[in-house]
């Protein structure tokens, strides 16, 4: 399973709008949301341990790129079956349109939505949601 956090500027109450009319909730045993049959999506707090597997220097670039350390995000799950890069760009589309940063289990790389719809290639020389 592949993961990908989303760290919205929009208030919690409104993306959780926006992800009640892309899936809907509690459709799925694994997550909150159901999104396009491929992803399985919830909310996490940092107070339920958001940050608790999370290297020191990861949450420090996130702090540097959102401007504080977010105290919540969307967590979207993708299944290792399928490759699941068409539906996570839309999520982002969808919830960083008005701001905001995902990071991906490939890199510590904090990406803006502009970032990732450009394939910008940070110095760890791996892309978005890129599995190799």
């Amino acid at each position: 399973m592949r993961a990908v956090f989303v760290f919205p500027r929009a208030p919690q109450e409104a993306v959780e709008q926006i992800l009640d009319r892309l899936g809907p909730p509690g459709a799925d045993q694994y997550g909150e949301w159901r999104v396009d049959g491929v992803l399985c999506v919830q909310t996490q707090s940092q107070e339920a341990g958001l940050y608790a597997d999370w290297l020191y220097d990861d949450v420090v670039a996130l702090e540097r790129a959102f401007g504080a350390v977010p105290s919540w995000a969307v967590i979207a799950d993708v299944s290792g079956r399928v490759p699941g890069d068409t539906e996570v760009r839309a999520l982002l589309r969808a919830l960083l349109a008005g701001g905001g940063v995902a990071v991906d289990d490939s890199s510590s790389h904090p990406w803006t939505l502009g970032e990732v719809e450009a394939g910008w290639l940070p110095a760890e020389r791996r892309r978005f949601f890129d599995p190799a």
